[in-house]
Order: C-alpha cells, then structure tokens, then sequence
C-alpha cells in the first residue's frame, strides 16, 4: 500500500497552504513588496515636486550614502525577493497583512497632517514607519538579508534626518513645534 504524504504551511489546511503557497508564492518577484514600496514612495514624489526651496545646507557624509545604499537595497528586496520560499504560517501572512496596512494608512495620514503642520514629531513618525515596515516583512518573511539591509537603513536614515534638523534654525524649529 502506497502511503500519501500531506504537506502544509505551518499549520495551515489544504484551501489555505495552497493559498499561500501559489497566489502568493514567493516567486523572485513580489506584487506585494511592489505596492508597499509604491505606497511609501507616492506621497514623497508629491511632497518633494511641490516643495519649495529647503533652508540649510547639509553637508553630505559616509551615513548618508549608506543610507541611500541600503534605501535602494531595501526597496529591491522587498520587490525582488530571491530566496524567500513563503510565509511560515496563517499568523505571519496575518500579521504581514494587517500591519502592513495599518502602516501605510498611519503614514498617508501623517503625511496628510504634516502637510496641513510641520512638526517635528510628525517629521520623525514619517521617518520611522517605512523602517518599521520593512522590518515587519522582513520578519514575517524570513527574509533574512531584506532584515540586515533594513536595520541598516532605519540606523542610518534615522541618523541622516537628525542631522538635517540640526540645521534648522532655533526660530524656525519653535515655529514647526508651535
């Protein structure tokens, strides 16, 4: 007698692992860490073309060309997700899922409400979201470089932003925490 052999995802059933598995199957290319990335990238091309001309002149350094590096690589690896085999569980696709958005929208409200006031709390929680999401998927994934790229990047895109309004002037600084 020939013995069958059932696998799941985690502790996923049939309907649901094959689910995971092929709608979602972490080819080399995924449409989810596309529109993620999209959705964190649309309203800062909106912000940046109407924009006017920023005060300051910061001083470019090695952090800041390690944080463009590990932005770039950070948003490829999201998309391009070569070696990622799938979510391990219901629960991290779950948590993946809904964190994700609940991210995105707290960011476009954020973004909504600095462009109405700038304030420095609204400018660091703009800072640290998109960090926080490529952590979240990058754990949710067990996508371990995504993960080392994307602590790389909230270290050093956390640090470029302070330095930058350290060169804000005293005045406009109260006038942004008013």
């Amino acid at each position: 007698m020939d013995t069958v052999y059932m696998t799941t995802i985690g502790s996923a059933d049939g309907p649901t692992s094959i689910f995971l598995a092929g709608e979602l199957g972490m080819g080399w290319i995924s449409l989810m860490g596309l529109i993620i990335v999209a959705l964190l990238l649309l309203p800062n091309m909106i912000f940046t073309v109407k924009k006017q001309a920023t005060t300051g002149c910061y001083v470019k350094s090695w952090i800041d060309t390690v944080e463009k590096v590990t932005r770039i690589t950070t948003m490829l690896l999201m998309i391009f997700q070569l070696g990622v085999e799938g979510f391990h569980s219901i629960l991290a696709f779950l948590i993946y899922l809904f964190g994700n958005v609940i991210l995105v929208i707290t960011y476009w409200v954020v973004w909504i409400l600095y462009k109405k006031k700038q304030t420095l709390r609204r400018r660091m929680i703009l800072v640290e979201i998109p960090c926080i999401v490529y952590l979240l998927c990058a754990v949710t994934l067990r996508h371990w470089l995504l993960l080392v790229s994307a602590v790389i990047f909230a270290v050093s895109h956390t640090r470029v932003q302070q330095e930058k309004m350290k060169l804000i002037e005293p005045d406009e600084e109260e006038e942004m925490n008013a």
